[in-house]
């Protein structure tokens, strides 16, 4: 069985069962990890020697998405794409970012940070109601998924997944998000209460997206972190990240408009989730 995410990044089994994985932060089995420029920027003075920053480039995107695409084709979770790429329709917004551990000029752990100003968020198409309560509030959310990583790497660098994590929610306040939003399996919810400061706030439900497999919202509110949940606070604020990390300029239109493409063409037969990201709120 696979074990929770803090135990995939040290000891995780090769034979692990994919029929009870954590979709949201599983570990790929053994293999060559997705390969990058040797352009990239490489950052100094990480003490793991892995570089944290936000995808700006084809190949770190494809990279990130190749990462994911095959994680989750490994566990089940979706059929194999044409490209072999998981682009989600919110990849293709303008306000979404994919971030990249890098090691050796390959990534080796990604995750997505998907803005919700006057867009719908993928969690939203089975929790609407609750979520609808946080823009009710007048709260900025933001959410966080496509998490995956190379168990092979984690193993090496334990704290990757912990700093990338850290780097999405730095990323989600200096975005102005108000709250942090993320749908885990059910079983790794103490995880994220636990290291982050995360809360329940959306019961258990079958997400689509994921082929039907159980899911829990949870939210963390940086107005209470500190207070609530001080060692969480401290291990996510208590090291910047170098302006190296963050995109001097957007992504370039024209990738965009490549990955939307590639997204209305995955889900093409699949309507409800192709509209998802393209909703706008009123």
């Amino acid at each position: 069985m696979i074990r929770l995410l803090e135990d995939q990044c040290v000891s995780a089994s090769p034979a692990a069962s994919a029929e009870s994985a954590d979709w949201r932060c599983s570990p790929a089995p053994p293999r060559r990890p997705a390969d990058v420029s040797a352009g990239s920027r490489i950052l100094q003075g990480q003490r793991d020697a892995s570089v944290y920053k936000v995808a700006d480039t084809r190949r770190e995107l494809h990279a990130a998405m190749r990462l994911v695409h095959d994680n989750y084709v490994r566990l089940g979770l979706i059929q194999p794409k044409k490209y072999g790429l998981h682009v989600a329709p919110q990849h293709a917004l303008p306000t979404t970012e994919v971030l990249v551990a890098i090691t050796r000029q390959a990534v080796v752990c990604t995750m997505s940070v998907i803005q919700g100003d006057g867009f719908q968020l993928p969690l939203e198409q089975i929790y609407g109601e609750e979520v609808a309560l946080f823009r009710i509030r007048r709260q900025r959310v933001a959410e966080i998924g496509s998490l995956a990583s190379v168990s092979a790497e984690c193993e090496k660098t334990p704290g990757c997944v912990f700093r990338l994590m850290a780097l999405a929610l730095q990323r989600c306040r200096q975005k102005g998000a108000d709250v942090v939003l993320i749908a885990v399996h059910p079983r790794h919810a103490r995880f994220y209460e636990h290291f982050f400061g995360f809360g329940v706030f959306g019961e258990e439900r079958p997400y689509e997206m994921v082929a039907g497999r159980p899911a829990v919202a949870l939210s963390l509110a940086f107005d209470r972190l500190e207070s609530r949940h001080p060692r969480a606070y401290k291990r996510i604020f208590s090291k910047a990240f170098p302006v190296e990390t963050f995109p001097r300029r957007p992504v370039p239109s024209y990738l965009l408009a490549e990955l939307r493409a590639i997204a209305d063409e995955t889900y093409a037969a699949d309507p409800p989730q192709s509209r998802t990201a393209a909703l706008i709120h009123a």
